[in-house]
């Protein structure tokens, strides 16, 4: 064997470790399905957080009016968590009956 393909085959080597490696501190796994669930959760996670983040008030006029902002916060927030967690399950299960073929194609189309 030569030389060159000698160092074709080191970097092409390096390269897959290092993707699998970048894989797994990304995702926590090499598993397609496990990867795209996991980037569909966070995709559903950060939806939800946008949608429930909304602009802070001018600021309550009194005790009253600030214990009421508190109140709406605070449901507003529990609201958003249980709407996070549901849109990560759901986003779990959706890729429960597909094949790796077909989550490695759309972990694809999502990187490039």
């Amino acid at each position: 064997m030569g030389t060159f393909v000698k160092i074709a085959l080191l970097v092409a080597a390096v390269a897959v470790l290092g993707g699998a490696a970048a894989s797994v501190a990304i995702y926590g796994s090499a598993r397609p399905c496990r990867m795209l669930a996991t980037a569909r959760a966070r995709d559903a996670r950060d939806s939800v957080r946008a949608a429930a983040t909304s602009a802070p008030s001018a600021g309550p006029r009194d005790m009253a009016e600030a214990a009421a902002e508190a109140r709406r916060v605070m449901n507003r927030a529990g609201r958003a968590r249980a709407d996070a967690s549901a849109a990560m399950a759901a986003a779990r299960e959706s890729v429960r009956g597909m094949g790796a073929g077909a989550c490695s194609q759309e972990m694809w189309h999502r990187w490039f």
